[in-house]
């Protein structure tokens, strides 16, 4: 088909690929046609890569939904803790982090003409969800003295502190998992306990226990 009429034309080619081009030219003799074979080689861009992510941070297990922002991409290859794994090729992937942790992420995008990489650096950070309080006691009522055995049973990665306050008046008085108490006054307790983790920390309280 022809495509102009014109003297000196400009021609854009929209996809990659080799063309022949032909010029026929007419004048009252007669006409004359020259065609040149694969004339015309146009190639891909190179591609960019580029992706953000939501959310950038939060408590195991973190689900993240990652959206592509590259150009001129035809494949992809997501690498979430940058370990060398190819872990999706969708270009629009979800990924969910079980463990604690910072993430550096890398895309590696490519078409005919190449590839590219971004990586972001520590991007998504997954901490240690905080943990709950709880506990029970062996005994709840009794005669002076009383001997307590309370168990801790507090949920939760990686406790690393317990505190607990047996008359409720704000003194700490035992760092130990399963402590014993011996109340030696009459009267009724209020019993908390909390717990600490590098989530952050959780109390529980048992009212006149």
């Amino acid at each position: 088909s022809t495509d102009s009429n014109e003297q000196n034309p400009e021609h854009i080619y929209t996809a990659p690929g080799t063309y022949s081009v032909s010029l026929s030219v007419t004048n009252a003799a007669g006409s004359d046609t020259k065609t040149q074979d694969a004339f015309i080689t146009v190639t891909e861009p190179q591609p960019v890569a580029g992706f953000s992510a939501e959310p950038l941070a939060g408590t195991a297990p973190l689900v993240v939904n990652f959206t592509d922002a590259s150009k001129n991409a035809a494949s992809y290859a997501w690498d979430f803790e940058n370990d060398g794994v190819i872990d999706s090729t969708k270009q629009n992937p979800v990924h969910s982090y079980s463990a604690p942790g910072n993430y550096t992420v890398n895309l590696t995008v490519a078409n005919t003409a190449g590839s590219a990489s971004e990586v972001k650096t520590g991007y998504i950070a997954v901490t240690v969800p905080a943990p709950v309080a709880g506990f029970t006691a062996n005994a709840t009522t009794g005669t002076v003295p009383l001997a307590v055995n309370f168990t801790d049973a507090s949920t939760g990665d990686a406790i690393t502190g317990r505190a607990w306050d047996f008359e409720n008046d704000g003194t700490v008085d035992s760092n130990d998992q399963n402590p014993v108490h011996i109340y030696t006054q009459p009267g009724v307790y209020n019993v908390s306990l909390t717990v600490t983790n590098a989530g952050g920390s959780n109390t529980a309280v048992k009212e006149q226990y």
